[in-house]
């Protein structure tokens, strides 16, 4: 049973990935779903490395699963790495530049997540934009902060 229900389900996500490919969906009704795919599988931390805050959004799924993660990729304005784990079973997505999630992520995300991660999500976008404000090395968009 429960194969069948996982194998209908990447049916499903295959099914939609073909559909923005072929642009029969718009932007904003990509958008809502990635809204809820970052509902159900999106992370967002801040660790200290180095005395310095680190910002990282991330999605780990199945390495079968590895086109979803590029077509989200590609719809973000290409910002961000897919990593793949040394035993090749999973791979995830990462943003961890600074001037990427202020400026790609937040206005996608902020304010428009349905369950308890958005409460979340505002606590990294605060810290995020406090860190953005008072950062002095931003002349690189590449810095990470």
């Amino acid at each position: 049973m429960t194969t069948t229900i996982i194998t209908g389900f990447i049916s499903i996500i295959n099914k939609n990935i073909k559909i923005v490919n072929d642009n029969k969906i718009t932007k904003q009704q990509f958008t809502q779903w990635l809204l809820g795919f970052i509902d159900g599988e999106g992370c967002f931390s801040v660790s200290i490395s180095k005395n310095r805050l680190c910002f990282r959004f991330s999605i780990g799924l199945h390495i079968d699963d590895i086109q979803v993660l590029r077509t989200i990729q590609e719809f973000i304005n290409n910002v961000g790495h897919i990593y793949i784990s040394n035993n090749r079973s999973v791979c995830t997505y990462n943003i961890s530049y600074i001037y990427s999630l202020y400026n790609v992520l937040i206005p996608i995300v902020f304010n428009n997540l349905l369950t308890t991660k958005n409460l979340d999500a505002n606590k990294f976008f605060i810290l995020l934009t406090h860190a953005y404000n008072n950062t002095t090395v931003l002349s690189n968009p590449q810095t990470r902060v």
